[in-house]
């Protein structure tokens, strides 16, 4: 029986493995420890139900074959040599490993625990803010709005996006990108077209950020506002208590290309619009 390795057990990678299991000796790759189903990505953040509903194990896939969790290092021929487990030799080679997007559209940490944690200080944060930034106006960045939207309707949502229109990307009819700028305007969703960040956001996607309402700036936060910051890598998070005059903030950047460019967002589906 001929033997098959797949790199990569995403949507492709577990399709493939699945449909030769019976008919050859399968390993499946993957570094992440379960299987996330990245379609339903943006609801999860916004939905702590779905939040657990995207992760499933791979104990299940295969009746023959096997899964071993790992990081490709290096391929040589058919031959992979995985982080932990050494050389895997097959006489086929499929590499499915698929492709990289922002969090929270895609999450591309090896634990569950870490990606689910990450969510849930999302949704956290979003239960606290009154205003969220969504940088680029394409498909993803408007089923993202859409979905916050539609689960905190009382968070003011601001789209930015440098191109002249929303859904830059596509060749899309008129007629729909009416529909869908009549949708977000009736959500109270502000659309900024033709403009760009003119410097990165100064705190990690889904952070809480502290403003001065008049001002529209970050500001320092005092100390008698229970500020607490907690380094994780180059990420800082701020938790601030409540106090006349502050507003607490969310930013979620989809995507920023450059720090004078304004990202642009693709992706499929609307499942947040018209729900």
């Amino acid at each position: 029986m001929a033997r098959v390795t797949i790199v990569g057990g995403g949507y492709g990678g577990i399709t493939a493995a699945k449909a030769l299991d019976d008919v050859a000796e399968v390993t499946l790759v993957e570094q992440k420890d379960t299987f996330v189903s990245h379609a339903a990505a943006l609801r999860a953040a916004v939905d702590r139900d779905w939040a657990e509903k995207i992760f499933l194990p791979y104990d299940k896939l295969l009746t023959n074959g096997r899964v071993v969790h790992g990081t490709a290092l290096a391929v040589r021929g058919t031959t992979v040599e995985v982080s932990g487990h050494g050389q895997i030799e097959a006489d086929y080679l499929v590499l499915a490993t698929g492709t990289a997007y922002p969090f929270p559209a895609k999450h591309m940490e090896s634990s569950s625990v870490i990606a689910k944690a990450r969510i849930e200080r999302v949704h956290s944060n979003l239960e606290h803010s009154s205003r969220v930034l969504i940088v680029g106006a394409g498909a993803v960045g408007i089923e993202l709005a859409g979905e916050i939207t539609s689960a905190f309707p009382d968070v003011k949502v601001t789209m930015l996006e440098a191109a002249d229109r929303i859904l830059p990307a596509g060749d899309y009819k008129p007629e729909i990108r009416e529909a869908i700028s009549d949708q977000l305007a009736q959500r109270g969703v502000e659309i900024i077209t033709g403009d760009s960040l003119s410097f990165l956001p100064p705190v990690d996607v889904g952070v809480l950020s502290v403003r001065q309402p008049q001002l529209g700036l970050p500001r320092p936060v005092a100390h008698d506002e229970q500020r607490a910051t907690h380094w994780v890598g180059h990420v800082v998070e701020e938790r601030v208590g409540v106090r006349a005059g502050v507003h607490r903030d969310a930013i979620l950047t989809q995507q920023v290309q450059a720090l004078h460019r304004a990202g642009r967002v693709g992706g499929q589906g609307l499942p947040g619009l018209g729900r």
